[in-house]
């Protein structure tokens, strides 16, 4: 795996890399900023995930993200910003209380700047799973819903969404952990066809609200 990491300062990058090395052994690319990132991401040169810093000289980690998905040839390359990858490897270790501070600090940079994004929506899904895996069923579901709401308004009029189709099966996972077995397939029945739509049949999240839903 080729993996693109942009940070303007050393000692964060040298810490990034060490995070990143903790999920196996990628082909690391490192950028000191913003300019020289999107160098390397617009070249001849292809990256399996991109993780950016959000504050940096222009263009800072928002901006990089918008242009990535503004650009046929790099909108379906994953991009994340960093302390969500930090905040990820931190639940899967079942630190969640770390998780989920890393976590309210990206939910809280979108919510000062009033912006209601994707990003947004992701964060406040991973925050719920870690809340789910700290014991807090309340403010894992509070999470979610806010997850749900968001990304209908995004959605539009479209008729599927993979965010809608996440968030839902996020309701269904903390249902299911609550013993409501019949809401948890409610939601994971919605979530199927958004999910198989916009990801694939086989994607593993589809592949869960599949289970749920047959349940």
């Amino acid at each position: 795996m080729r993996i693109l990491a942009a940070d303007d300062e050393l000692v964060s990058r040298l810490a990034m890399e060490d995070v990143l090395r903790q999920c196996g052994e990628p082909e690391l690319v490192l950028a000191d900023d913003g300019a020289s990132a999107w160098q390397r991401m617009s070249g001849d040169q292809y990256f399996d995930l991109i993780c950016l810093d959000v504050r940096m000289p222009p263009p800072d980690g928002l901006e990089l993200v918008a242009r990535l998905r503004a650009a046929p040839a790099l909108k379906r390359v994953p991009a994340m910003l960093i302390m969500q990858v930090q905040a990820r490897i931190d639940s899967a270790h079942g630190r969640f209380p770390e998780a989920i501070a890393g976590l309210t600090k990206i939910v809280e940079f979108y919510d000062g700047r009033g912006m209601a994004v994707a990003p947004l929506v992701r964060a406040l899904n991973f925050r719920a799973d870690a809340q789910l895996g700290k014991g807090d069923a309340d403010a894992a579901m509070a999470d979610a819903r806010r997850a749900l709401e968001i990304s209908r308004r995004l959605q539009g009029d479209k008729p599927w969404s993979s965010l809608t189709g996440q968030s839902l099966l996020t309701i269904a996972r903390i249902q299911e952990n609550r013993g409501d077995h019949e809401a948890a397939r409610v939601a994971a029945k919605e979530a199927l066809p958004h999910l198989r739509e916009t990801l694939s049949p086989e994607h593993p999240d589809a592949r869960r609200a599949a289970q749920f839903s047959a349940d």
